[in-house]
Order: C-alpha cells, then structure tokens, then sequence
C-alpha cells in the first residue's frame, strides 16, 4: 500500500522519482513471488529449487550458443552446425555434414 502526500493517481505519476519507482516494482514482485511460493508449497512444489535449475539450464544454453557463435567467426563456419558439432561434441561424437 502507498503511504504519500499525492492527491490523486495523476498527482502520484508527476511526482514519483525512478528510484521511488524501482522501490515499488521490487516490493510488488516479492509479494508476488511469496504468494505463488506459499501455493505452490500447497501442492508439494519447491519453487526455489526449480528456479534454480532453470536458472543453470538457461544459463549453459546460452553459454553453449555463444561458445558456437564464437567458434564459427572464428572458423566462417554456420552456426547452426557449429552448436550441433559442440552439443555433440560434449558426447563425444563428431558430426559431419556436406555443404
């Protein structure tokens, strides 16, 4: 809830600073996030734990496309085949393919 002088919401908007602002997005998405950890914990889910595993998967995706982005200017490859040869790769298996 918002404690303030503002006289109406068109007051609240002239008046509110972006760090006033910020304030208020974060502590609305804390709230958030509390209420769906509190329902999810209802029905036997740990939102902490699959965050944090989305978390690490996105990540080494994303470290993975970029390794391939590096790997084909590096060597004018396709990066497409370059980030199939290292998923692959990280199997080890090698992909060839015939252009």
């Amino acid at each position: 809830m918002l404690i303030g002088i503002w006289k109406n919401i068109e007051d609240l908007e002239d008046n509110l600073s972006l760090p006033e602002l910020n304030a208020i997005l974060g502590a609305s998405r804390d709230r958030e996030y509390r209420q769906n950890k509190f329902a999810a914990s209802l029905k036997g889910i740990d939102l902490d734990k699959i965050s944090a595993e989305q978390n690490q998967e996105r990540f080494d995706e994303i470290e993975r496309r970029a390794q391939a982005k590096l790997h084909a200017m590096r060597t004018g490859a396709n990066v497409e085949h370059t980030e199939q040869r290292l998923e692959l790769a990280n199997f080890g298996f090698a992909l060839e393919i015939e252009e």
